[in-house]
């Protein structure tokens, strides 16, 4: 939510896996030992030990248990960074590995982040199921302890995402309210922000448009809006056939995700631009055509099977027959694909 800005965190995180990968020199330590002096997050802290300790001791003096925790901390972290890049495929590999070594792991504080950072990449890849599962694994631990009170409310605002996407719209508000009960109650500003972004989800989901673009303006109040925020708030102006709006929250989006590096997002508004911007129809043609073969690429399925009727429907409109069999496949592949990763009917079928 932050845009540009590292946090300390992630820098400490970078090098760290460094350490992990490679030997460098003093001034790295120097840096590390500064970052570490500022951090209160203890997984970090437990990394850092175990990097020193494999560093005073030696590989060859050390136990495999030892060289697996320390497997499992590094690609936890490395998962996450692929992830909030959105490498999915690269996140996804390291997260496999980390659970390979999650059997050894005694903090339960980490195998529950484990736990919460994977659910964040099914719930991004549309895997409902397993992000459901993970989410409320997370969330057994952390509940367990009044120190991660906050963590607690991210599980529950993640489990009432992926009631959104299960169009559960009660249990959603109901988990989304006990995540914003801790939220007051704890005065994190960032945490509010996050859930009336969420309820702005919810009531776009819901067909509310209105009420989807007053709780996204009001999580603006909270936090720095994302490329998220800024799409759907664009999405609804566009349909609300409010224009003015829809243009600058479509430019301001754009300009986020590119900074930010986020191509799923970038193509998403392309195609917005594209579908109420009166693209030429060449011009339209390819922009759907260059989005639908990123998200194949990535394993975006649900987006394949959101934006690929739009496609075909052109092309059905233009009687290039050809073509639009080739998208009514394209697009009969990733329902398929989304029905075999989640037990449940999609929203996609026809």
């Amino acid at each position: 939510m932050n845009g540009n800005v590292i946090l300390p965190d992630e820098r400490l995180i970078v090098l760290l896996n460094e350490w992990y990968e490679q030997s460098w020199e003093n001034k790295r330590k120097e840096e590390i030992d500064r970052l570490l002096s500022s951090t209160e997050n203890e997984l970090l802290l437990k990394y850092h030990a175990l990097l020193s300790e494999r560093q005073k001791v030696g590989r060859q003096n050390l136990d495999d248990s030892f060289e697996r925790e320390l497997a499992f901390y590094y690609h936890l972290y490395k998962g996450n960074m692929y992830f909030y890049q959105r490498h999915n495929r690269e996140a996804e590999k390291h997260f496999q590995q980390a659970a390979n070594h999650l059997s050894i792991v005694e903090n339960e504080f980490a195998r529950a982040e484990f736990y919460y950072k994977y659910a964040s990449l099914y719930y991004f890849t549309y895997r409902i199921e397993q992000s459901l599962d993970m989410a409320k694994k997370a969330l057994m631990i952390f509940e367990k302890d009044p120190r991660y009170v906050k963590r607690a409310a991210h599980c529950y605002i993640a489990i009432g995402l992926n009631f959104i996407s299960l169009k559960k719209f009660t249990s959603a508000e109901d988990c989304l309210a006990l995540a914003w009960a801790t939220a007051v109650y704890e005065g994190d500003i960032s945490l509010q922000g996050l859930i009336c972004h969420d309820l702005g989800l919810l009531y776009k989901d819901k067909g509310d448009l209105a009420t989807s673009i007053k709780w996204l303006i009001e999580s603006m109040k909270y936090i720095e809006p994302d490329d998220q925020t800024y799409y759907l708030l664009a999405e609804a102006a566009y349909l609300l056939g409010q224009k003015g709006n829809a243009k600058n929250w479509t430019e301001n989006g754009i300009k986020v995700s590119q900074s930010l590096g986020h191509l799923d997002y970038w193509h998403r508004f392309q195609i917005l631009q594209a579908r109420f911007g009166n693209a030429p129809s060449e011009e339209f043609a390819a922009v759907l055509e260059d989005a639908i073969a990123f998200f194949v690429e990535e394993g975006l399925w649900h987006y394949v099977a959101e934006n690929g009727p739009i496609l075909i429907d052109f092309y059905l409109k233009s009687q290039r027959n050809d073509e639009a069999a080739f998208y009514q496949k394209l697009v009969s592949k990733a329902r398929q694909k989304i029905k075999a990763e989640n037990h449940f009917e999609d929203s996609y079928s026809s």
